[in-house]
């Protein structure tokens, strides 16, 4: 019974995630894998998550807005694919900023690396334009 429930929460949330559209993504180098940005409709509310693809080497996820996270499961075993759902205070910070920046690292310390999501619409900062000046 337990594994039909499991099976039936990773449908659903498969399901979600394929109607989401992708914000933005960043490469893992050094950890290996990638993160993408991803949005999608929820009750009538934008929400936002994080989900990590194929990541070896790096078990930490520490965001600017202060959430953790980890990529393991409670075995110590990477996920293929593994999704977090933004909280609010994330994604304030990934709209107000310059993006939400990411670090993920390991246990050891002998990975680590920080990459920076935004979403679409935001942190398009216009260049900042100098006036001549003249000499009198």
């Amino acid at each position: 019974m337990k594994t039909l429930f499991v099976g039936l929460l990773l449908s659903v949330a498969s399901l979600a995630m394929a109607e989401s559209t992708l914000e933005d993504s960043a490469a893992l180098y050094d950890c290996a894998g990638s993160v993408e940005l991803r949005s999608y409709e929820n009750q009538g509310k934008t929400r936002y998550s994080l989900k990590f693809i194929g990541v070896k080497f790096c078990s930490d996820v520490n965001l600017e807005s202060g959430e953790k996270y980890e990529l393991t499961d409670r075995s110590g075993r990477f996920e293929k694919i593994k999704t977090f759902t933004l909280s609010d205070n994330a994604v304030a910070t990934a709209k107000r900023g310059n993006g939400l920046q990411i670090t993920v690292k390991s246990n050891s310390g002998a990975h680590r690396e920080q990459v920076t999501v935004r979403i679409k619409g935001y942190n398009t900062q216009a260049p900042t334009t100098y006036e001549p000046q003249e000499w009198n």
